[in-house]
């Protein structure tokens, strides 16, 4: 969930970024003012949650006796993380397949993207065990993916801090050193890990040209935030 914080701060959780490990952090070391009602609202939902939460809106202005919940989330400094493509994309497959792509609810058949409000739900679409068969499919229906869905929470200039699950713990606690907010960084690192891909699921293999493919669809990800192979 994305998460405003003490200060008027907002986190945009981008999916398998970490995000759940920090939403965790903000909430144990009580930092937490309120949090979205579904998993991963981009910044364009964020910044209008009066449009497209309208009851969660209502409620946590009641709540927090304060109708400037809106203009809190849309001027508010912002952080998020993001990942290198090759491994979202290892982690995303290894994640989906130790749970056998299974949406609680969704029936035979069902189209699934319509089951969950997380923007990648569209990739469980093209389903497979066999890694470079789902990264084969990726690329033909759905080139350029995760550029797309960075640049539904981090567009350029809209968000002031941008860390990197490479270095998750590190980045936050600078970010948040760096937007006023006083923590404990020693009781931090001691944060366990949240949410992670099933351990019984290999780290998968490239087929090397699918992977040189990814680099370049995914160029301008590379690109903006640094990232090498």
């Amino acid at each position: 969930m994305s998460t405003l914080i003490r200060g008027n701060k907002v986190f945009l959780h981008v999916p398998k970024t970490g995000g759940s490990w920090v939403r965790h952090v903000l909430r144990e070391e009580n930092l937490v003012k309120m949090e979205f009602p579904h998993t991963h609202p981009a910044i364009s939902r964020v910044e209008h949650i009066e449009r497209h939460y309208p009851f969660h809106f209502i409620k946590q202005s009641i709540k927090m006796c304060s109708l400037s919940i809106g203009k809190k989330l849309k001027n508010g400094t912002k952080f998020c993380f993001v990942r290198n493509p090759f491994s979202w994309y290892e982690s995303y497959w290894r994640y989906w397949k130790g749970r056998s792509w299974d949406i609680p609810g969704a029936g035979e058949g069902e189209d699934i993207s319509k089951k969950d409000r997380n923007p990648n739900a569209v990739l469980r679409k093209y389903k497979s065990d066999d890694f470079n068969d789902f990264m084969e499919t990726v690329i033909l229906e759905y080139p350029g993916f995760l550029t797309q869905m960075y640049g539904w929470y981090a567009p350029p200039g809209k968000v002031e801090h941008i860390g990197k699950t490479e270095s998750l713990v590190d980045d936050l606690i600078l970010i948040l050193q760096q937007i006023g907010l006083n923590v404990n960084e020693d009781k931090i690192r001691r944060y366990g890990k949240v949410n992670e891909s099933p351990n019984e699921v290999e780290s998968p293999k490239w087929n090397q040209d699918l992977k040189k493919e990814v680099r370049r669809l995914e160029a301008p990800v590379f690109k903006r935030f640094g990232y090498q192979e």
